[in-house]
């Protein structure tokens, strides 16, 4: 597949959502370890750096890309030190029929900060940390043209085309999340809409799309969420209802837990 059939499919099927953008030095000898429940592009600026990610050891320099799929544990270590910027995102699929491939896999890119891709990527990441004007809006689209550059097209001719068969047997699924997300769905009844048993199911979800049904539906719940707290048209109680949560209080945590900052931080002052 070409790359901007890529973008295209990207673009039409999929969004991107940044969610923590930062920037760290590591010092020269330290080593971390961390998991990272999102996806993470991390841009090399200065230095080197290895990375264990899964079963590999990858090695990065300045002006590299580091893609880091969501849900795996990571190990960053570093001889000489190495200062980097990161992007956590997510990525919803809306409509995946075309989407016959691996988007996010575990790869280093050599010089892409350097290509116009990554130099777009680089600019709208600086804009984010800046606080400038709908800096979020360009980095969501800088991450799918990265993305489509970074995508395991080669996943898709190996296995014949499963993938896309997957992406095709769960359209229905994510038809009724888009349009159901404020209920309180099951796994029982995304399984129905799937033809599938429940754990047929829940583990053929979790291998297409990296996150379990219910953490799917979750964070297509807390985002609609976030965006009418910005709105200020509802109260964190009016929320909770709205979305199909048992009470406030299961809604706050659940926030928390995902954004890092309780309901009330995003609420205008006209509801504090």
């Amino acid at each position: 597949m070409h790359s901007t059939a890529v973008i295209d499919a990207l673009l039409e099927h999929a969004h991107f959502r940044a969610n923590s953008i930062g920037a760290l030095r590591l010092p020269p000898g330290e080593r971390r370890e961390r998991r990272t429940d999102a996806n993470l592009m991390v841009l090399i600026d200065s230095g080197s750096a290895s990375m264990d990610i899964r079963t590999r050891t990858m090695r990065a320099s300045s002006d590299d890309l580091v893609t880091v799929p969501m849900g795996s544990n990571y190990f960053t270590a570093s001889r000489s030190g190495c200062k980097f910027r990161y992007i956590e995102f997510d990525i919803f699929i809306s409509d995946s029929r075309s989407l016959g491939y691996q988007i996010i896999s575990p790869r280093v890119m050599p010089g892409f900060l350097r290509t116009h891709e990554g130099k777009t990527l680089s600019t709208a990441v600086d804009r984010v940390l800046a606080s400038e004007p709908f800096a979020r809006a360009t980095l969501n689209g800088a991450l799918a043209v990265a993305a489509s550059t970074c995508a395991d097209v080669r996943r898709a001719s190996r296995s014949g085309g499963e993938d896309t068969r997957a992406m095709r047997q769960f359209a229905p699924v994510l038809d009724i999340v888009r349009r159901r997300y404020h209920e309180r769905l099951t796994v029982r009844d995304l399984a129905a809409a799937a033809g599938l048993t429940e754990s047929h199911f829940c583990n053929s979800f979790k291998r297409t799309f990296g996150v379990s049904p219910l953490q799917y539906l979750m964070r297509i719940k807390l985002y609609s969420a976030q965006q009418m707290l910005r709105e200020g048209s509802y109260s964190v109680v009016e929320i909770a209802r709205r979305l199909g949560f048992s009470d406030q209080a299961t809604f706050s945590r659940a926030f928390k837990r995902y954004f890092r900052v309780p309901p009330s931080k995003i609420l205008p002052k006209m509801w504090k």
